[in-house]
């Protein structure tokens, strides 16, 4: 823990507060009509007490804490709000209580409270779940017919036997939920130019029938949500609904070619390269690919749609082709000349090849140092051994970090490596400015904010010291957003600051830095990137990011229980910027190559330590 962040220690009894006591003692939190019910070791519970207060108590400390919304407080704030009562919340838990299915009372004792429920909750968020079957609809004129625009999208996989079904009634009450969260709670619902989301579910709307499998609404309405670009909201869990039946090879991309691998090493080593499928070039099977994966930046709709690629057999449904159990595969040259066509089984699975990344911090060659971060999801206790690696590389000539690969997480690592980067004496630095999406009900001006669980604050914020202050006037006087947010829709701006503190002493690393970044940098990473593009001895290597950050909350819809996530929060660099739908370049382009896979070399790290070695730019 960053103990000399002035805000890390303050936030501890805020709204959202990241840390240690973000801890919850229950596994899942849900609501019975207007009561509140708690999961506990798998059983459902109504709470009578906890630590000796009773429910109303409690209820009565989370609105106080946030009156216009206390559900999700109780949610993920308990510590928050029972710091202000007789019964402070601990490690453990005494919590009376009455089981729902036998309506017998017990007390449950030494019951835990982990960081990891109040995580899982907090992912979840069930607090919007309440009243999520109360008959929420957008109310307006709903087209009887399908444009023809929207075939694609209204494609059947599965015959009347397929189990589970959802009548029309049924599928509708749940593109009326869909729709209304959209409408009122959707961070980027109008980010992309020309969505014509409501024509989207009219389609789904119009051609329902008298019933639907839910895996064939699942994968419409995963084409939906995928239409807005934000690659943090969707469907999830799709996979498990898209037909089974998959190429018979594994796929890498090679700077825009797709190159086919077998169990040993490519298809045919004289024509690595897969140019069609069944006849059909390739460039349509990726478009189909791609369209139950967000429509995002270039890099991340290609990055999806190969994910997609192994399921041929959804594909051909997809292309109006006809199902057959082998495929045909035409492989060709670098030069596209020299072709064959080969005819191969259906295989039972299917999977991209992933380049083995370094998962070592060490000294390479030169003396350069290698720092490798893989995940972000990281606890702040991993995240700051992480960080004190950069001691052992303090006379080295230079820093590699690679995140290439980096799906994101948390931002702890980012909070507790960059500071090193920073002179003794730099004021805070902003790193990401974002802004709320208020769902209805919610308070505007909450003093604290409403996004501190990604150290996103407030000028407001009654933490707050002079020189984070200023910090943030200097943010917001030159901070111009490219796109630009309904006011009467989101809260006021929030900022992440990054300052020294006394993990880091007086150590400032002033050599030469490279960040090695590519396309599955994404999310949390995405901020990691963007913390250190355009400082001074920084380079970005390889190729550009993803693009995401979004925050997104998850839900699920009354009737099919299908799992939907929707960001929550609008989130810029400080150029004004923003991530979806674009990604961060490099300053410096490199990619993996084909050649680099099958000698198991890295030739993107060796450029990075070349360029170090060879001093100063």
């Amino acid at each position: 823990m960053l103990r000399a962040l002035v805000l890390t220690t303050l936030l501890v009894a805020t709204p959202a507060a990241a840390g240690p006591d973000e801890i919850s003692p229950f596994d899942m939190v849900r609501w019975a009509g207007t009561d509140v019910q708690v999961q506990v070791d798998g059983k459902w519970y109504e709470l009578v007490k906890l630590n000796g207060l009773p429910k109303a108590e409690v209820i009565r400390a989370c609105k106080q804490l946030d009156p216009g919304n206390w559900e999700k407080r109780f949610c993920e704030d308990l510590v928050a709000a029972l710091a202000r009562t007789t019964s402070p919340l601990g490690r453990k838990v005494e919590l009376v209580v009455i089981d729902v299915k036998t309506k017998k009372q017990r007390t449950l004792r030494n019951v835990k409270a982990t960081r990891d429920k109040r995580n899982t909750i907090r992912d979840a968020r069930p607090w919007r779940d309440k009243g999520a079957a109360s008959g929420r609809r957008i109310e307006r004129e709903h087209a009887q017919r399908a444009a023809p625009m929207w075939k694609w999208l209204t494609v059947r996989h599965y015959g009347p036997e397929r189990r589970p079904r959802l009548t029309a009634d049924q599928a509708r009450a749940d593109l009326d939920e869909l729709e209304w969260r959209i409408q009122h709670e959707y961070s980027y619902r109008d980010l992309k130019k020309g969505v014509d989301y409501r024509g989207a579910l009219d389609a789904v709307r119009a051609t329902l029938g008298d019933s639907i499998a839910v895996s064939d609404f699942h994968i419409q309405l995963r084409k939906v949500v995928a239409l807005f670009g934000d690659g943090h909201s969707r469907v999830r869990g799709v996979w498990g609904a898209l037909p089974v039946g998959f190429l018979p090879c594994r796929l890498f991309d090679d700077a825009g070619r797709v190159a086919a691998m077998g169990e040993r090493g490519l298809l045919d080593d004289k024509r690595p390269y897969l140019v069609a499928i069944d006849g059909v070039k390739l460039d349509r099977w990726l478009d189909a690919a791609a369209r139950i994966n967000a429509d995002g930046s270039p890099q991340l709709k290609r990055s999806f749609a190969l994910q997609a690629l192994p399921f041929v057999r959804f594909l051909r449904a997809e292309l109006g082709k006809k199902h057959s159990e082998t495929v045909k595969l035409t492989l060709a040259d670098a030069d596209g000349k020299n072709r064959t066509t080969i005819a191969r089984p259906l295989a039972a699975g299917g999977a991209g090849v992933r380049f083995r990344f370094g998962t070592d911090a060490k000294l390479l060659d030169g003396n350069v140092g290698y720092l490798p971060l893989r995940d972000m999801s990281l606890s702040r206790e991993q995240a700051e051994a992480v960080a004190k690696s950069v001691l052992r590389f303090k006379d080295t000539i230079g820093i590699i970090i690679d995140v290439r690969g980096n799906g994101g997480g948390s931002r702890d690592a980012l909070r507790a490596l960059f500071p090193y980067f920073m002179a003794t004496n730099e004021p805070p630095y902003v790193a990401n400015i974002a802004a709320y999406r208020l769902p209805p009900g919610a308070q505007r001006d909450v003093p604290e904010g409403h996004l501190s669980n990604r150290f996103l604050v407030p000028a407001t914020h009654p933490a707050l010291g002079d020189a984070q202050r200023a910090a943030i006037e200097r943010a917001a006087a030159a901070f111009r957003p490219r796109w630009k947010v309904a006011p009467t829709e989101f809260s006021d701006w929030h900022y992440l600051l990054l300052e020294r503190g006394t993990l880091h002493g007086t150590f400032h690393y002033q050599n030469r830095v490279i960040v090695l970044i590519d396309e599955g940098c994404f999310s949390a990473t995405d901020i990691f990137v963007g913390a250190f593009a355009g400082r001074s001895g920084v380079t970005l290597m390889g190729t550009a990011t993803g693009g995401g950050s979004g925050r997104a909350g998850q839900f699920r819809l009354p009737q099919s229980r299908l799992r939907v996530k929707l960001s929550s929060m609008a989130s810029f660099r400080p150029d004004g910027r923003i991530y979806d739908g674009a990604g961060i370049a490099p300053d410096v382009e490199a990619r993996l190559t084909l050649q680099d896979l099958l000698a198991g070399r890295d030739s993107v790290l060796e450029k990075a330590r070349k360029a170090l070695a060879k001093g100063p730019r």
